[in-house]
């Protein structure tokens, strides 16, 4: 193989130090490729960052238009990327971009390799959106709402609807398809080491597509089955960065969002499948409660000095009820996207130190997610689903109120 090999589909896979490609995976995405695209050549990537031995990879499925790119790095499918100071899946997914740019593909699917449920019609669902109707990013949507997923239906995807008018289900999902056109915009970009790249990649790439008029889309695909072991961080700090790079690309992006101008919609691509229980799940609600509950004594003054009035009293109500026992009190949807907002005006306005403000935000959240896991708990999927669609109402009809308080102005009684 030489530098003129050209490729019309580059798929790529991020992996740990030095893990092995997941031999059910590999053939998988092989046999998806085969089946649905075999007019098409393709190649397939794996990724390891930093000092890692090197793999000898599986041994392919498919047709002779699968051909492994070994240019110009040295190894078999195997790039090795310098660190740069970025973090092991930037850095990986910068490696992948890069080497599809090299071979020409026209599109890229990069594929998370925790994902067990991937099926060979994933790879079709996926790609088609991207090299027959030339979208720019194609996100997954699953037929049920995992626990790790609360964070994107509760706050990052309804968020992105109310500033661009429309966002994906699952704006923060490690597989996903790139074009051509979005690839070579975000590898020009100087920005990879910024917080928002390092700490939550996919959420910067979701971000900027909307804020830069990207076309996006959505895929029905199968239902997901994780392998991923446990968070390297813990949840309080995870979620302290997720929310600090949230309202860093709302600054960065203001001018795009606070124009008033909206997003295409997004397309939607398959046939949606029954959303099974979510709420039933490993998640313990009340656990989250009583780490609010917990955060209450140490933290009421100071939400109070950041929060308007009305929704401090809002909060503080739902903390009585839940000392009295009511376990069927909830932090309803409006008070919610007030305590958003207001935090994000507050952290605009550098009312506190911004570190503190993001600290502040998360046992508010334990106490959205805690009260909607616990309420729900023995519903079926028809009413917990609704809500959340209505939730991203509610961020989209309040758009005034950010506006308001981003430019530092108080909220009307």
């Amino acid at each position: 193989m030489n530098a003129t090999d050209r490729f019309d589909i580059a798929v790529g896979l991020v992996l740990s130090k030095d893990a092995e490609p997941p031999r059910r995976l590999i053939e998988n995405i092989s046999t998806g490729l085969s089946t649905y695209f075999s007019s098409f050549r393709w190649t397939l990537i794996h990724t390891h960052t930093g000092l890692s031995r090197r793999q000898r990879p599986p041994e392919l499925l498919g047709l002779d238009n699968q051909i492994p790119v070994s240019v110009p790095w040295a190894g078999i499918q195997h790039v090795t990327f310098p660190w740069h100071g970025l973090p092991a899946k930037t850095a990986g997914y910068q490696a992948i971009l890069t080497q599809a740019e090299r071979v020409g593909a026209a599109a890229s699917l990069i594929v998370d390799p925790t994902e067990e449920g991937f099926e060979p019609d994933w790879v079709d669902s996926l790609l088609r959106p991207g090299l027959h109707s030339r979208y720019d990013l194609v996100t997954p949507v699953h037929p049920e709402q995992p626990d790790q997923r609360m964070i994107s239906a509760n706050l990052i995807s309804p968020l992105l609807a109310g500033l661009f008018g429309a966002a994906p289900r699952e704006p923060m999902s490690g597989t996903f398809l790139v074009s051509e056109k979005l690839r070579r915009r975000l590898l020009s970009r100087r920005d990879w080491e910024s917080a928002s790249a390092r700490y939550v990649p996919e959420l910067w790439i979701n971000f900027s597509a909307a804020a830069e008029g990207y076309r996006r889309a959505e895929a029905f695909v199968g239902q997901s089955r994780s392998s991923a072991s446990a968070a390297i961080l813990p949840p309080h700090v995870a979620l302290i960065q997720i929310i600090e790079s949230v309202f860093t690309l709302m600054e960065q992006y203001e001018g795009r969002w606070r124009s008033g101008k909206s997003a295409d919609p997004l397309d939607q691509f398959g046939r949606e499948q029954r959303m099974l229980p979510a709420f039933a799940g490993s998640a313990d609600g009340l656990e989250y409660l009583v780490k609010f509950v917990n955060a209450y004594v140490a933290l009421a003054e100071q939400w109070r000095s950041i929060l308007d009035p009305h929704t401090f009293h809002a909060i503080d109500t739902f903390h009585s009820s839940l000392r009295a026992g009511d376990t069927e009190a909830m932090l309803a949807d409006k008070t919610w996207v007030r305590v958003v907002y207001e935090l994000a005006g507050s952290w605009k306005c550098r009312v506190r130190p911004r570190h503190q403000l993001a600290g502040l935000f998360v046992p508010l959240y334990w106490a959205r997610i805690g009260s909607l896991l616990l309420k729900n708990r023995w519903t079926d999927q028809a009413g917990p689903t609704s809500q959340l669609r209505s939730l991203g109402n509610y961020f989209q009809g309040m758009r005034p109120a950010l506006d308001r308080l981003w430019a530092g102005q108080k909220e009307a009684a």
